[in-house]
């Protein structure tokens, strides 16, 4: 039998030391709201902060401006028109108004009397027709008629650039006499910029009338004259 042992003092004091202090015991933390949205995380570990919350933001309305309108834009023109329609119906009588002559100091107008030497077209067409021709030209691609007038009796015939010039290159030429003869004729020379050509019939006859012609020097401004040819086609016109 074995009897109890009793502890001594140096025992006892490492009991009551070993009772007074836990060794399974562990700090406890508490988790606390940081201010400004922040919670507090476990000792030893990094704080997550997380915002704020916020408010939806408000929503934007666009406002569409509207115009006049087709109301007002179509009473805009209807008094537009109006208002033109207006000025012309006050300013057409005055436009149509017919003005009366008057009588400047009871004056008489002047007649010019006709002129005893007054020019005889008849006498002068008779005299310058019989040396009138007709001119008929022909190429490979095309032809033309003038009209000339006889130079002198060898058979020279004046008469323009732009009748003959369509047989530079070749061609054929044709001269009717004012009595309905006809005769070949050829180029012997013509000058484009002041529009003029001389031909010459082959075989002249004898009886040729010639045209008497005047100088530059008799001409006026204002002189009465007479056109004498063969306008398309049409001899003795």
């Amino acid at each position: 039998m074995t009897e109890p042992r009793i502890p001594g003092p140096d025992q006892q004091a490492d009991q009551a030391a070993n009772a007074a202090t836990p060794t399974d015991a562990q700090p406890h933390t508490q988790d606390t709201m940081a201010p400004g949205g922040t919670y507090g995380a476990p000792a030893g570990q990094p704080v997550t902060e997380y915002p704020a919350p916020t408010s939806a933001p408000a929503p934007v309305v666009i406002v569409k401006k509207k115009g006049p309108g087709w109301v007002a834009l179509f009473c805009a023109m209807l008094v537009t028109i109006v208002l033109t329609l207006g000025a012309v119906f006050y300013a057409r009588p005055a436009m149509l108004r017919v003005s009366t002559p008057t009588n400047l100091n009871n004056g008489t107008v002047a007649t010019v009397p006709a002129s005893s030497d007054a020019t005889d077209w008849t006498a002068v067409a008779s005299a310058v027709s019989p040396a009138v021709v007709t001119i008929s030209t022909q190429s490979a691609s095309t032809g033309s008629t003038g009209s000339g007038v006889i130079y002198d009796a060898q058979g020279d015939i004046v008469t323009n650039y732009h009748v003959i010039s369509s047989v530079l290159g070749g061609g054929q030429i044709q001269v009717t006499l004012a009595d309905g003869r006809l005769y070949a004729a050829r180029v012997v020379g013509h000058d484009k910029t002041t529009d003029l050509a001389v031909i010459r019939l082959e075989n002249p006859p004898a009886d040729l009338t010639v045209a008497r012609f005047a100088t530059s020097a008799n001409l006026e401004v204002g002189a009465p004259v007479m056109a004498i040819g063969a306008p398309l086609g049409l001899s003795n016109t």
